[in-house]
């Protein structure tokens, strides 16, 4: 995608709004909600390929150095009912042949990219903060499989 149209979106989202917690949005809102925090994530092609990458974004607890109410942060737990990943993978903003661009609603918090491609990033991954109203463009992801050794793609 270009980085013209990646920055005409980026905008667009700034000036936009309301959405629900980790919901992934199929059209700019016509205002953001000041009280979500929001993705923005451009994420190629699985290997490459013509299957759609993915990528889950989970809730973490910094202390704890791990996903919220994890095994080495149980204290951080997070209300019943309350969904601790999103798995962006479905209802993109855009699609290409190689990439879809997704917007996706937040709540505020820390949160990390726990895995792609269906490989979890046991042994750590990038998190970052994100307050009420805020945008942040992760920019863009090419996940690829993580194949036993020896092995590659078909």
């Amino acid at each position: 995608m270009n980085m013209l149209l990646r920055l005409l979106l980026l905008m667009a989202v700034v000036l936009a709004a309301p959405a629900s917690a980790a919901e992934l949005l199929r059209r700019l809102p016509a205002t953001l909600d000041p009280a979500k925090a929001y993705v923005l994530v451009e994420i190629r092609n699985h290997d490459a390929s013509a299957l759609p990458g993915s990528v889950v974004l989970a809730r973490y607890d910094p202390v704890g150095e791990d996903v919220r109410g994890g095994g080495h942060s149980p204290g951080s737990a997070l209300p019943r009912g309350e969904d601790v990943r999103v798995a962006i993978a479905s209802r993109p903003l855009e699609r290409t042949r190689e990439s879809r661009l997704y917007l996706v609603a937040l709540e505020p918090d820390t949160w990390v990219i726990e895995g792609a491609g269906g490989t979890a990033f046991s042994l750590g991954s990038r998190s970052f903060a994100i307050a009420a109203g805020e945008v942040i463009d992760l920019g863009v992801l090419s996940p690829a499989t993580d194949w036993p050794e020896g092995e590659s793609a078909p």
